[in-house]
């Protein structure tokens, strides 16, 4: 998922907005890059200092040790998914012809990921 959003997603808000793709950002999914580097090049294990930098998802491991998600963990990183979800559409490209009204998209803004709000 991280992957798609970084080389798909965020590049064509940055081109449509006329911004640098590093302008676009999203906790949930800055969180989701934390992660998958820790898993991929660091044996699964969250640095202190990675998990300092988590913004949404920092309640779901600890730091120092082995990223392991329960059932109820998984739930809540696809719930802050969808709401990063709703975050771009009402943030990046609400403003847009053919973007969704904010009505449409309540039931992923107001789902409960745990954590900080």
């Amino acid at each position: 998922m991280f992957a798609y959003w970084d080389e798909e997603i965020r590049p064509q808000i940055a081109r449509i907005r006329g911004v640098s793709v590093n302008d676009i950002k999203i906790d949930a999914l800055g969180d989701l890059r934390l992660l998958r580097v820790s898993i991929i090049h660091n044996g699964g294990i969250l640095s202190g200092a990675n998990h300092a930098k988590l913004k949404k998802m920092n309640g779901l491991c600890k730091p120092d040790a082995t990223i392991m998600f329960t059932h109820d963990a998984m739930h809540k990183v696809f719930v802050f998914i969808k709401q990063a979800i709703g975050e771009i559409i009402l943030h990046y490209t609400g403003h847009l012809p053919g973007a969704p009204n904010p009505s449409e998209i309540v039931g992923v803004a107001i789902q409960s990921g745990g954590g900080k709000p």
